[in-house]
């Protein structure tokens, strides 16, 4: 899968969550979605590194403001894409 191909799932899915308005006592509530994704390649050596990538980027996307998706360029470095809108 594409890193296109997955920011248009994330950005599906992105929607539809946040179309749900869920009631409350205290009236509607929207929801948010941030995501932060890392892709697999040659310095990616284990789980773990996958995992930190996307977690500095889960971290980027909400720094960046509601409903962003950030990506990981490298595991485990820190280094992330500006974060995109997914949906308004």
């Amino acid at each position: 899968m594409s890193a296109l191909e997955v920011y248009e799932t994330l950005r599906k899915i992105g929607a539809s969550f946040g179309a749900e308005v869920v009631g409350t006592k205290l009236g509607p509530l929207r929801s948010t979605v941030s995501v932060g994704v890392c892709f697999g390649d040659d310095e990616a050596k284990s789980l773990e590194q996958l995992l930190l990538g996307a977690d500095a980027a889960l971290y980027a996307a909400k720094r960046a403001g509601r409903n962003r998706v950030a990506t990981a360029e490298t595991a485990g470095n820190g280094a992330y894409r500006e974060p995109e809108l997914l949906f308004a």
